[in-house]
């Protein structure tokens, strides 16, 4: 029988409703940025015979106090850790890359895949981006397609539009 593991969570205001965090003892491994997004990964965890879920507000008050600062516009970098360990060595790579984009910019899924050394790699980048379990706290949102499009998210353009407005002080 395999040992059980915990899954906290909380939740915590946001500009466009109210997020859910997940985390394990390792770091922040889930951002949901939708209701259904929330309840989708909450019901997996529930299900799956090794995961404990347990609400912990304490535990992720950081991070949620970060978020909720980030939202004011107050904070630009996150410092809580993060748990990228389901993710595959391309998609980690990827989310690294993420995390030098400065507050309020943009770059091109391009842009990124030179980054990594694989210029082609244009449309994978945008899978890794959409695959990315910690939207904000890995900013997906700040990647646009080449033309100046926004290119996808995976919790709606509306929300990563009202992202970037924030950025940009036009919130």
């Amino acid at each position: 029988m395999a040992s059980q593991s915990f899954l906290y969570y909380t939740r915590v205001p946001a500009v466009f409703g109210t997020l859910g965090l997940f985390s394990t003892a390792r770091g922040i491994c889930r951002v949901s940025l939708q209701e259904n997004a929330f309840q989708d990964f909450f019901e997996k965890a529930v299900t799956a015979s090794h995961i404990k879920p347990v609400r912990d507000d304490d535990r992720l008050q950081e991070t949620a106090r970060e978020l909720e600062n980030y939202f004011k516009g107050r904070i630009h970098k996150f410092r809580s850790k993060i748990d990228l360990g389901g993710m595959t060595p391309f998609q980690q790579r990827v989310l690294r890359v993420l995390l030098e984009i400065p507050y309020g910019t943009v770059r091109s899924y391009q842009w990124v895949a030179g980054r990594i050394g694989n210029p082609p790699a244009c449309r994978a980048v945008g899978a890794a981006c959409a695959a990315n379990p910690v939207p904000i706290l890995v900013p997906c949102h700040r990647v646009i397609a080449k033309d100046g499009t926004l290119g996808g998210f995976s919790a709606g353009l509306q929300i990563k539009q009202r992202l970037l407005d924030l950025e940009r002080g036009d919130l």
